[in-house]
This record gives C-alpha cells, sequence and structure tokens, in this order.
C-alpha cells in the first residue's frame, strides 16, 4: 500500500513538473513572439527609396531613364514611361518624378521646387493629362 502512495505521489510530481514546464515554454513562445513583432516592420510600411536600398532587380534589356531633379537621382525603368516623360518640360516632368517616384506630398514639392502648393497641384493634374496622352500615342504607335 505504501508503494502504491509513493507511485501516485511520484506521478503527480511528474506531472506538476511537466504543466510548469510546458506553461513556461509557452510563456517563452509568446515573449520572444512579442520582442520579434517589436522588432520587425512589413514591406507595406516601407517607403519605396527604403525598399529600393533593401532590393534588388535583373534588369534585362531595359534601357533606363535617368532624370536629376534637385540632386535627387532617379530612374525609370519603363520605357514608354521614361520616353513620355522625357518629352515633358522640365518644370512639369520634376513635379512628376518627386510626386510618384520619391512619394513626396505639395508642400514638400512646393519646398524643393520653390513654388506654391496650387502650383504644384496644378502642374501635376497638367501633367497627368498630357502624359496619359503621350502613352496612347506610344501605344498606338
Amino acid at each position: 500500500m505504501k508503494s502504491q502512495l509513493s507511485d501516485e505521489r511520484r506521478a503527480q510530481q511528474i506531472d506538476s513538473f511537466l504543466k510548469k514546464s510546458l506553461r513556461g515554454a509557452v510563456l517563452n513562445y509568446h515573449k520572444r513572439n512579442k520582442e520579434m513583432r517589436e522588432l520587425e516592420t512589413t514591406f507595406d510600411l516601407l517607403t519605396n527609396s527604403e525598399q529600393k536600398k533593401l532590393s534588388q532587380f535583373d534588369k534585362y534589356d531595359v534601357d533606363d531613364y535617368s532624370f536629376d531633379v534637385v540632386g535627387i537621382k532617379i530612374i525609370v525603368s519603363h520605357d514608354k514611361l521614361g520616353e513620355a516623360l522625357n518629352l515633358l518640360p522640365k518644370e512639369l516632368r520634376e513635379v512628376m518624378l518627386l510626386s510618384y517616384f520619391e512619394e513626396m506630398n505639395d508642400r514638400e514639392i512646393g519646398e524643393q521646387l520653390k513654388m506654391g502648393n496650387s502650383t504644384v497641384a496644378y502642374r501635376r493634374t497638367k501633367t497627368l493629362e498630357k502624359l496619359r496622352k503621350l502613352m496612347e500615342e506610344k501605344r498606338d504607335e
């Protein structure tokens, strides 16, 4: 009878030890996941320029168009878009490149190009219309 009690007691001790160990492992797992979530950033939260720093693209038979806007080098790899942008007047092209490739807002573009926000908005709208016409002409060719 004494051995039965000691066997039950040992089984309870082992059961208690395993439950504590499992609880500790689960807590460590959740703690480690929380720490990783705090350190990691998803790609969709990165800006285009940050993503470009972390990525590399293979290029085959592609003519890149390089534009310099207020000291920022912007490369356009799309042939037809690059050609169309190249045909635009410099002041219109700069607004488009800063807006869509550098993701600047009207205020930031205005500060860079020394013009008002309404001028930036007007030029972007006007340029989009011109680009649309140029791209349609290129498509028809």
